[in-house]
């Protein structure tokens, strides 16, 4: 996840648009369907928008024949939203990468698809934008035999100006994050599956004309799976890469943070470990110190997954770990992690309360670890919800999106907004498609002035799960 600047209960219930007139609008607007672009149309001039209400939500449908989705979402500094997201199977053709430009008030710019050389199908996982208007795309595409990661540089004003490759016809290799350092430089993490090795985490740095610096491969002592999930870059340019790394013994991982200079030399390898099946860290985030917050999972013989926090220093020392365990069995996870200026870190993911099934979870801790507040969020019903993305800004406001679910097999995209350490949620809003269904949901979010932008899908009565860009007020 990329944003420009810094780096989600309240007592409203939740609703898919809450009764106001400019909720009334939006319901109004979107009857309208143009050209397949369905729009919600931004509420009148004369009638301000309050926090939280959904300005205008528009998609990208195809036939109906593909799953269409959202992955990742990104802000300019001129306010311009960039969607990256995959297009489905369509009347006989593979699935593609999409990358759609927006203003701010959601007028068209341009849109690009990219099909691999090998039209199989290709997936978009992450997008960041320079400060120069330069748009970054990765994720996976399909050449001849073999699905690789793929980089793509397009220009401000959407032409495609090189794509990179990494991979070949051992196994599928594929990007999960992108981060741009102060020179414009590209870093990208994932993985590369080679002959004997399994997959091996992967990170390599491109130069904003697109000549490869250096990619450096971690393949662990077990050389079976060792994956790459997120990359964060502290002021220097050094990297610090997390994901999962296979042990000795059966299906075991161990949790993996690397530190890499700018030169791509390894600086220190940290392994977190519980000994029985799955530990793997999904996401980083530094603080100004270049110290390293990461979040993810631990699994446990009594109590099974829980979701993991752990804090290192700039030169690898644990500083402390924090497990979030539900108190019913069942699955926790952190899934996302920011800073604010102060040094807080807030994490988004799921718990498992009630039941068995999750309430999104989101929580906030001081830079010590030693005070902190968690919050759970339960849609109703007993059905699983869950935080996906997080982001704050400098006022060290916490924003959050994900799904909620109302029904079974009924989900709604959900957005909400808290205090600094959670003692109040501010607002949240669920949305939806034209129809029920499980993809209704908000996969990624990216701040800007005075609004929320949202990337993920909603539901079409006629063409199914479409890629779904939003915007909603700050």
């Amino acid at each position: 996840m990329f944003t420009l600047g810094p780096s989600r209960r309240s007592s409203r219930r939740p609703a898919s648009l809450r009764s106001s007139p400019a909720r009334r609008a939006v319901r109004l607007a979107a009857l309208l369907t143009l050209a397949g672009l369905v729009a919600l149309a931004a509420p009148s001039l004369a009638q301000a928008a309050a926090p939280g209400d959904l300005l205008w939500l528009q998609t990208w449908p195809l036939s109906g024949a593909g799953s269409d989705r959202g992955s990742a979402v990104a802000v300019d500094t001129n306010g311009v939203a960039y969607a990256a997201g995959t297009l489905g199977a369509d009347q006989g053709s593979s699935a593609d990468i999409v990358l759609v430009a927006r203003g701010a008030d959601g007028s068209p710019l341009w849109e690009a698809r990219f099909d691999g050389p090998g039209h199989g199908p290709d997936v978009a996982t992450c997008v960041a934008v320079s400060p120069a208007g330069a748009v970054y795309v990765a994720g996976q595409a399909t050449r001849a035999n073999s699905r690789d990661l793929v980089v793509l540089k397009f220009s401000s004003a959407g032409a495609l100006l090189w794509r990179r490759f990494i991979g070949g016809a051992s196994g599928p290799d594929k990007a999960s994050a992108l981060a741009l350092d102060r020179s414009g430089n590209v870093l990208v993490a994932g993985w590369n599956s080679r002959f004997g090795s399994g997959a091996n985490a992967a990170l390599a740095k491109f130069t904003p004309e697109g000549a490869k610096l250096w990619l450096r491969i971690w393949d662990g002592a077990a050389h079976r799976t060792d994956r790459a999930f997120d990359v964060a870059l502290d002021r220097s340019g050094n990297a610090v890469v997390v994901g999962s790394t296979s042990l000795a013994h059966g299906s075991r991982t161990a949790a993996l943070v690397l530190k890499y200079s700018a030169a791509g030399q390894l600086l220190w390898a940290r392994r977190q470990s519980n000994g029985t099946h799955g530990d793997a860290l999904l996401s980083v985030a530094l603080d100004a110190k270049g110290a390293v917050y990461a979040g993810g999972h631990a699994t446990f013989r009594r109590t099974g997954v829980d979701g993991l926090l752990v804090k290192y220093s700039a030169t690898g020392s644990e500083r402390w770990k924090w497990i979030a365990r539900s108190r019913q069995d069942g699955r926790d996870e952190i899934a996302d992690v920011t800073v604010d200026n102060g040094g807080w870190v807030h994490a988004a993911g799921s718990t498992v309360t009630l039941g068995t099934h999750p309430d999104g979870l989101v929580v906030s801790l001081t830079p010590n670890g030693l005070s902190r507040s968690m919050k759970t969020y339960d849609g109703g019903g007993y059905l699983p919800d869950a935080f996906d993305t997080i982001a704050c800004d400098a006022a060290g406001s916490v924003f959050v999106g994900g799904f909620t679910t109302s029904a079974t097999g009924v989900t709604s995209a959900v957005v909400a907004q808290y205090a600094r350490d959670l003692s109040g949620r501010v607002w949240l809003t669920s949305f939806k498609g034209t129809a029920d269904g499980s993809k209704n949901q908000v996969a990624d979010l990216a701040l800007a002035p005075g609004g929320v932008f949202v990337a993920g899908s909603v539901v079409d009565a006629v063409t199914g799960p479409d890629l779904a860009l939003a915007k909603l007020q700050r």
